[in-house]
């Protein structure tokens, strides 16, 4: 079953399988600030025990120009 849609549930898995093997990743999309951001909220809920508000404050305390809009937001959200 999907936790967020099944649009960000392949990412998440493939983020999770790589930290548990050893292995890091690098989340990025073509203007780092929509899209790597909404992966990197929606792996924080799922695995790192966060809420949607604490990942996104978490997310753009790291990298201030993170913005996720809102329909990937409302997605994480359900």
């Amino acid at each position: 079953m999907c936790v967020f849609g099944c649009r960000f549930e392949p990412a998440v898995e493939w983020i999770e399988q790589n930290r548990i093997a050893g292995g890091k990743v690098l989340v990025h999309c073509d203007m780092n600030v929509s899209r790597s951001a909404t992966i990197a909220i929606a792996w924080m809920i799922k695995y790192g025990g966060y809420t949607l508000c604490d990942a996104c404050r978490h997310v753009k305390i790291q990298r201030t120009s993170a913005n996720p809009n809102i329909g990937f937001l409302n997605e994480l959200a359900r």
